[in-house]
């Protein structure tokens, strides 16, 4: 196994869960999925594509743990690695506030939402209270500026496929 506690005043499941998702992708995993414990208790369990590698667990406020299956680490891991230049225009930032049924991930969201275009480059979450979350989106293009008149459409889009899925809306 591959395991870790992390222990701090005011840990983060998000904050252990973004260094597990950053440690996998630069070993070259990037098809993970969190999904609820199903046995019970606070944390997620992680897969790569649909094999289960492990779980992050919270323990108490400032204690959180992980135990991931190591051969399939090694198994999905590439050390292969694939230069993307920088993009020489500057990025386009919006953060949205979404109203969804608290039942729906928050994982589910931010990837629905990063398949919309290519031109969505990040979307992280910045904030989460009862069913808003606010996700900070950043599109960016390699070939011009992008405009508010670019963004327009992709925004639209977003909204659609979330109400749709996911019955969530733009909160006003």
């Amino acid at each position: 196994m591959f395991a870790g506690v992390i222990k701090k005043q005011k840990n983060s499941f998000y904050e252990v869960k973004g260094l597990i998702e950053q440690l996998l992708t630069d070993i070259g995993i990037t098809s993970l999925t969190f999904k609820q414990l199903e046995r019970g208790g606070d944390g997620a369990s992680v897969f790569i594509g649909k094999e289960y590698l492990g779980d992050i667990e919270i323990l108490d406020r400032e204690t959180i743990n992980f135990e991931l299956e190591f051969t399939l680490l090694v198994k999905h891991a590439t050390m292969k690695k694939i230069y993307q230049p920088m993009s020489k225009y500057p990025a386009l930032i919006e953060d949205m506030a979404i109203l969804a049924p608290a039942t729906i991930p928050t994982g589910d969201l931010m990837d629905e939402i990063k398949k919309q275009s290519t031109l969505i480059r990040e979307v992280s979450l910045l904030d989460k209270y009862h069913e808003t979350r606010t996700f900070h989106v950043v599109y960016q293009s390699y070939e011009k500026n992008l405009t508010s008149e670019d963004v327009t459409p992709l925004r639209e889009k977003i909204l659609n496929v979330l109400k749709e899925k996911f019955n969530a809306r733009l909160k006003e």
